[in-house]
């Protein structure tokens, strides 16, 4: 798709993930802001972005004032290990069970490990790493994770394996090996899987079709994502490029209802098209004449400077807003320009 034009990862929930998987940068999981939310009924709490110093007191201070938490939820690419560590205390002390809807790596999976039920979701996703810091080696904090893990009655071997991922990749381990080291210890129950964001990852899903639908099809979505740029950035700007750097993202809590509802529609429409019409592959040297033309029309517009923010470590609050100048100038351009652009930015050659 367009943005792996930037080396940009897109959060592929729905497909066969690989073993050892690059993160975005090395700082990506503490980026994330995190939010600390019950749920209605008051028997679930959702911990979400990254595990920051304040969280271990906001989370108390909301489990005080909701004593009926049976289940905490997370959806965290982690962050301070000591903050995650606090959690699993209390996570531990109340006897809480632990679920994880979407994602949880590196921190966040030692906060998970403190649950005395310990569920995932389907398409969940557990990643684990070394603890590091910035200016320390890695290999400084590998005793204090390993006793972690060890306390949480990992096998040696496991615990072995995420000591030998650097935290410039994170080792995601297939559900088999996560129930043979004990991690999780039973399937999901119904009432905890029914608040997952199903509308997240249908539309995850459903874009992965976009190489095998009609033209007509591909302009539709691309006026949509058009709008789901818009509809994120307004209401929160990192969360629109966290998006985009396998950050959790939850649709429903960003977008407003009539355009989540809209989208829906596309996912059914992109299922139902699927196979419809087979383009050939876009050629790499037609895909770079496309993105040239690109540049160059921003370069005439004054608009090259923003566009920067694509890059890694650009500014994230225009990252979006640059992924969506691109998809409007392809989109006004003329046929048969437009659809050639289109499809060499949002399927990829």
């Amino acid at each position: 798709m367009f943005w792996t034009a930037c080396a940009l990862p897109f959060p592929a929930r729905s497909d066969t993930l690989p073993v050892v998987q690059r993160p975005a940068s090395p700082t990506a999981e503490f980026e994330a802001p995190y939010a600390i939310s019950v749920v209605p009924g008051g028997e679930i709490v959702e911990i979400s972005g990254s595990f920051s110093w304040a969280m271990p007191q906001n989370f108390s201070a909301t489990l005080a004032r909701t004593p009926h938490v049976r289940t905490i939820r997370f959806n965290s690419p982690g962050g301070h290990i000591q903050a995650a560590m606090q959690i699993a205390d209390i996570i531990r002390a109340r006897g809480l069970d632990t679920y994880v809807p979407g994602f949880c790596a590196s921190a966040c999976t030692v906060a998970f490990l403190a649950g005395k039920g310990r569920f995932l979701a389907q398409d969940a996703r557990l990643g684990f790493h070394q603890a590091h810091a910035p200016g320390m080696a890695p290999e400084t904090f590998d005793p204090m994770l390993r006793a972690i893990y060890e306390h949480a009655g990992l096998p040696g071997p496991f615990i072995d394996h995420v000591l030998h991922t650097p935290p410039a990749s994170v080792w995601y381990p297939a559900r088999s090996e996560l129930q043979t080291a004990g991690i999780t210890t039973a399937s999901a129950p119904d009432s905890v899987m029914a608040l997952d964001d199903t509308a997240t990852l249908a539309w995850h899903a459903a874009l992965l079709l976009l190489p095998v639908v009609p033209d007509a099809t591909v302009v539709m979505v691309a006026g949509l994502f058009s709008q789901m740029l818009q509809g994120i950035q307004a209401t929160q700007p990192e969360s629109c490029w966290g998006y985009f750097h396998d950050m959790p993202t939850d649709l429903r809590r960003l977008l407003p209802a009539p355009l989540l509802e809209t989208m829906m529609q596309a996912e059914r429409t992109l299922r139902e098209d699927a196979g419809n019409a087979v383009p050939p592959p876009i050629d790499p040297a037609e895909r770079a004449k496309v993105f040239q033309s690109l540049f160059e029309a921003a370069r005439m517009q004054a608009v090259a400077a923003p566009l920067a923010a694509l890059l890694p470590g650009g500014d994230h609050a225009g990252f979006c807003p640059a992924l969506d100048w691109l998809l409007k100038t392809a989109l006004a351009l003329p046929e048969p320009e437009r659809i050639r652009t289109l499809r060499a930015l949002m399927v990829g050659g």
